[in-house]
């Protein structure tokens, strides 16, 4: 069948996911006056928040532009579409976590080493979701050559790599785990003619 019902189930996933992150936001008590303070010690959550918004805005374009070059489905590959839109639904739960304990040593680690396990798991159904697509060229369209659709599978390979790394470097330091993500979401951002074969049209 075609992909017009699984791409538009997939967006209104990636829109509830991103709608949910506010969610993980709470207005500050503060006496009278001290407002500006409680917004800075807040910070863990205002970050935390723009942070999985960019990510989860990324992951939805880059499933768009990969589904731009699958023109069939089958059971299978809507099986392991719905593993990665689990994990992309399951976003806001881990940042929460991590909004929340972020101050808190005992606890934080944890918090940190959720959040990137569920976006290594993301980039394995990702690469999975491509994988059985690609292989044969079976579900992907004619306009792109097995020579490009290669290309782009190692390069969505890197994904759950960088994002694996970060499980480490959560252990290490949660803090540092977190600006991981910003980078990670900032280098896809900015590099996407490198890093992405632009869809059919573009």
């Amino acid at each position: 069948m075609g992909t017009e019902r699984i791409e538009a189930f997939s967006d209104g996933v990636f829109a509830i996911a991103i709608t949910l992150l506010v969610l993980g936001v709470h207005v500050p008590h503060a006496a009278d006056g001290q407002l500006g303070g409680a917004l800075l010690r807040a910070w863990p959550s205002l970050i935390s928040y723009v942070v999985a918004f960019a990510v989860i805005g990324l992951m939805w374009t880059s499933h768009h532009t990969m589904f731009s070059y699958i023109v069939r489905v089958d059971r299978w590959l809507v099986l392991l579409n719905l593993g990665h839109l689990m994990c992309v639904a399951f976003v806001p739960f881990p940042t929460s976590l991590l909004a929340e304990y972020a101050r808190d040593t005992s606890n934080e680690r944890a918090a940190a080493i959720a959040v990137s396990v569920t976006l290594t798991l993301a980039g394995i159904f990702y690469n999975a979701i491509w994988a059985y697509a690609a292989r044969d060229h079976r579900h992907l369209t004619s306009t792109l050559n097995r020579e490009e659709a290669a290309a782009l599978g190692r390069r969505y390979r890197l994904g759950p790599v960088l994002f694996g790394l970060t499980i480490p470097i959560a252990w290490v330091s949660p803090t540092t785990a977190l600006f991981s993500y910003a980078l990670l979401a900032l280098f896809y951002a900015v590099a996407p003619s490198r890093w992405h074969i632009s869809p059919p049209g573009e």
